[in-house]
């Protein structure tokens, strides 16, 4: 059993018992399980909860065994000073006094989290799509887009708080995508100092160091691996450890393709990230053009990779919320999105989903895969 079970079973089922008691055998009603947090400190924020006839608001910690509350230090942590509950599925505490204890083997059967859901095999598509609603996979897209953009504020600190090249690398991740979107940002990051160096900023010089950085030199001329050489020396740069794919893609999808449309995006819109936040709430300015220009299919795509997350962590890096809404309102005018793993939640039935809940499927297939450690 992982702590990721408990924690999804907490936020789909948890307000649906109605017998519940502590370890000292104090009734519980859950009348709302809380918020997933995604920074440090518990697991779940502002969880309302009746314990007897005191109704409660705070925050509920989840773990397989209650030592995992000494085990991760959360006893001299303050984060964890407004913990109402302590969510487990053993009790293997001598004393614990922070807060009430509901120990859930006491109530349900471990088989319930013994039988994991394979989502790559065929038969179990039906019970995939019956344990989540369409709310769960709203719940799993927020998650997903607020980790991209906290992930987002972590690389600003890395690069010097230049929002510009923030949005440059996750443009050149979006143009990447399925196949080399981590690898082109490896590329880009290791070139940041061109972005720094005016004299050296053209359009000749980011092509030569991107096509050599990635092993294109069979697209290059002979001039232009002398310049990738003395670029590289003059600016210090040192090239990735990286494995560029290009098996089993088509044309419009090579590596070198995806990086010359990158590259002529770049310099066509050089300043992209300032017209992305003074666009209006409905498409305006430069970002309508681009949508007009790119076409449906890969304007969403950075729409979903890009825009939403780059407009939600400037909106937590100046206290904007009118940013926040505009992202969520541009990620849901996009559609569903159709891949592998989206195929198999849909499968089968008619659903009116956009790209909050198809986010929703992919955050839900990764924490299967990844689950979070006890």
């Amino acid at each position: 059993m992982k702590e990721v079970d408990i924690q999804l079973f907490w936020l789909k089922n948890a307000t649906q018992f109605e017998q519940l008691y502590t370890s000292y055998g104090e009734s519980i009603k859950v009348i709302h399980p809380g918020t997933i947090n995604l920074n440090q400190g518990p697991d779940f924020l502002h969880a309302t909860i009746q314990i007897d006839d005191t109704i409660w608001v705070g925050s509920v910690e989840i773990h397989v065994k209650a030592s995992g509350w000494f085990l991760h230090r959360h006893d001299i942590d303050r984060n964890y000073d407004n913990v109402i509950l302590h969510v487990v599925w053993e009790d293997d505490t001598v004393s614990f006094d922070h807060c009430p204890i509901l120990v859930l083997s006491s109530f349900l059967k471990v088989e319930i989290f013994n039988h994991k859901i394979n989502i790559n095999t065929a038969e179990n598509i039906t019970e995939i799509q019956n344990a989540l609603s369409m709310d769960d996979l709203s719940e799993f897209g927020l998650q997903r887009i607020e980790r991209k953009s906290n992930e987002i504020l972590v690389d600003l600190k890395l690069f010097q708080g230049n929002w510009q090249f923030i949005t440059v690398r996750k443009l050149i991740y979006a143009f990447g995508i399925p196949l080399n979107g981590d690898v082109f940002q490896q590329i880009i990051d290791t070139i940041f100092p061109i972005f720094n160096t005016q004299h050296y900023f053209n359009e000749e010089n980011i092509k030569c160091l991107l096509f050599g950085h990635a092993g294109l030199f069979v697209k290059m001329s002979k001039l232009d691996i002398l310049r990738f050489n003395d670029l590289r020396t003059e600016l210090s740069i040192i090239s990735p450890h990286i494995n560029i794919i290009r098996f089993r893609t088509r044309p419009s999808n090579f590596p070198e393709k995806r990086l010359e449309d990158f590259i002529a995006f770049i310099f066509k819109y050089p300043s992209i990230f300032r017209p992305l936040i003074d666009s209006e709430i409905d498409y305006s300015g430069v970002i309508k053009n681009i949508r007009t220009e790119l076409g449906g299919a890969q304007f969403n795509k950075i729409v979903i990779n890009v825009f939403v997350p780059i407009l939600i962590a400037y909106s937590k890096y100046n206290g904007n919320v009118l940013l926040r809404k505009k992202a969520m309102h541009w990620l849901t005018l996009v559609p569903a999105e159709s891949n592998r793993i989206t195929k198999l939640f849909v499968q089968g039935r008619k659903i009116h989903a956009n790209a909050l809940h198809t986010q929703g499927m992919l955050e839900y297939y990764s924490s299967l895969k990844n689950p979070k450690p006890n």
